[in-house]
C-alpha cells in the first residue's frame, strides 16, 4: 500500500531511515499530526500512557489513521527481550512503509527500525547504526539496546538460530545470553560465533554460563564484554541494570545487591571454554541503580 499522508505539513513529522520504506517518529504532538501516518504500519514502542501524559494524545487515535498499529511497549531507555523483538519483527518486516514510534523517535524506535532492516537485508550492524544515526540525528541510546541488536544481528544470519529464538519464551534470557557469550568469547578459541551460539543453545558450557546468569540476575544483564587473551588472562565484565521492558522509574534495585560476589563458578566455566586455568579468568559484575542508565559512550 502506498503512503498517502497529506503533503506539505508532514515532512518534519517523521524521518526516513531506509529510503522510503522505514521511518522513525516521536509520539505525535497533536491530533493533527496523526494524519501524517496514513498508510503506514506503525509499531508503537512507547507505552500508551506516554501519549497521554507527555503529549495529551489519546493513543487510540492512531488506529484511525495508520494502516495497522502494533503495540510493542518498552520502557524508556530499555530494550525488549531478544525473543520478543524477533517475534514482533516477524509480524511487520515485510510491511512498507513502516514507522517505528517512541517518545522522541530515538532509542527504542531506532532499535525496531534497525531490526527490521537487519531482517530484510542482513547488513553489518555497526555501519547500519552509523548510517541511521546520521540520517535521524539520533540512534540507539543504551547498552541493553545494543546488546539485543547484536544478538538479533547474529540470529538473522542463521535460519536455524532465528528459528530457535522464535520458538523460545519471550521472558527467557538464556538464548540471548548464550548468543552474547558466543559473540564475545568465540574469538579466543578461533571459532565461528554463530556456530558456537547454535552449539551452545543445544547445550554445553556457554549455555551453562547463561543459565547461571539467568538464575542469578533474571533478564537484567544489560551488557557483556570480554578483554584480554588466553596468555595474559581473560576479564569478563557484566553490567546488571533493570529487567528488560521495564521503565527505570518503575523498577526497584535488583535483589543481587552491590558489589556482586560469588562468580567463581562462572569463572571456572569460562576458563573451561577458553581452555585456560581458572586463575587467569576474572568475572566482574557492575550493578547499576535504576536511575543509573547505562548509556552508550560515543
Amino acid at each position: 500500500m502506498q503512503h498517502v499522508a497529506p503533503a506539505g505539513r508532514c515532512e518534519d513529522k517523521y524521518r526516513w531511515v531506509d529510503d522510503l520504506e522505514v521511518a522513525v517518529a516521536p509520539v505525535p504532538s497533536s491530533p493533527e499530526v496523526i494524519g501524517c501516518f496514513r498508510g503506514f504500519t506503525v509499531v508503537a514502542l512507547s507505552h500508551p500512557l506516554e501519549y497521554v501524559v507527555n503529549r495529551g494524545i489519546d493513543p487510540r487515535m492512531l488506529e484511525f489513521s495508520a494502516r495497522q498499529v502494533v503495540w510493542f511497549p518498552v520502557g524508556k531507555y530499555n530494550a525488549p527481550s531478544l525473543a520478543a523483538l524477533a517475534k514482533n519483527v516477524e509480524r511487520v518486516w515485510e510491511d512498507t512503509p513502516l514507522l517505528a514510534q517512541s517518545l522522541r523517535g530515538c532509542g527504542r524506535a531506532v532499535l525496531l527500525a534497525v531490526a527490521v532492516i537487519l531482517r530484510r537485508r542482513k547488513e553489518p550492524l555497526p555501519p547500519l547504526l552509523s548510517r541511521i544515526l546520521n540520517a535521524n540525528g539520533c540512534g540507539i541510546e543504551t547498552l541493553p539496546q545494543l546488546m539485543v541488536l547484536e544478538a538479533y544481528s547474529a540470529a538473522v544470519r542463521s535460519p536455524s538460530l532465528l528459528h530457535t529464538i522464535l520458538g523460545s519464551s519471550s521472558d527467557n534470557p538464556v538464548p540471548e545470553y548464550t548468543i552474547q557469550l558466543a559473540l564475545k568469547l568465540a574469538w579466543l578459541v578461533d571459532a565461528d560465533p554463530i556456530g558456537e551460539a547454535l552449539a551452545g543453545l543445544r547445550g554445553g558450557v556457554l549455555k551453562s554460563i547463561a543459565e547461571i546468569l539467568a538464575e542469578r540476575f533474571g533478564y537484567s544483564i544489560s551488557w557483556i564484554e570480554v578483554h584480554g587473551s588466553r596468555k595474559r588472562g581473560v576479564r569478563v565484565r557484566l553490567i546488571a541494570w533493570i529487567p528488560r521492558f521495564i521503565h527505570p522509574a518503575a523498577s526497584k534495585k535488583g535483589s543481587w545487591g552491590s558489589p556482586v560476589k560469588g562468580m567463581r563458578e562462572v569463572e571456572e566455566l569460562v576458563a573451561s571454554y577458553v581452555d585456560v586455568g581458572s586463575e587467569l579468568v576474572e568475572v566482574v559484575v557492575e550493578v547499576k541503580k535504576p536511575e543509573e542508565v547505562p548509556f552508550l559512550s560515543h
